[in-house]
């Protein structure tokens, strides 16, 4: 459930049998709030003080014709695409659970957008989680492409 356009490009040797067609579109279903985790630390939230910010520059760009804008979610939206540095800039995915309660969205959340089982979140700091998150690509994309790719070649 992200928004992110990619490009995949499919090589295929010469001596091999090539009829692979791409998978067709599959509807997104899922939204954010399908991902969220129930109990969040304290420390993705945001503070006063950077929401009003986020408001006044949101402001600010709209005056201008700028596209940035701050659009915290109550999470039944198809998400933002996930950013290297998830929940540092005003246009991220932010959830908004009450009158200004507003989080980003936590390194395991990131990863369940991309399609990842929740055991694959590894212990390293959540900066490196959230450009793991932002830099990979959504799993069941490559699962689709590959069982397309492998139907004719396994035995």
């Amino acid at each position: 459930p992200q928004n992110r356009e990619r490009v995949f490009l499919i090589g295929i040797r010469k001596d091999l049998q090539n009829d692979f067609v791409f998978p067709k579109e599959i509807p997104l279903e899922l939204r954010i709030k399908d991902l969220l985790e129930e109990n969040v630390d304290k420390k993705y939230y945001l503070s006063d003080k950077i929401i009003d910010f986020y408001i006044r520059n949101s402001e600010n760009n709209k005056i201008k014709g700028n596209g940035f804008r701050f659009s915290p979610t109550d999470g039944d939206v198809i998400a933002k695409a996930i950013t290297t540095m998830s929940g540092s800039r005003m246009d991220d995915n932010y959830i908004k659970e009450s009158i200004y309660k507003i989080r980003k969205l936590t390194p395991l959340e990131c990863f369940r957008l991309q399609g990842f089982p929740d055991d694959y979140v590894k212990p390293v700091s959540n900066s490196q989680l959230y450009k793991q998150a932002g830099n990979s690509i959504s799993v069941p994309v490559i699962e689709n492409i590959l069982k397309v790719l492998l139907k004719n070649h396994i035995n």
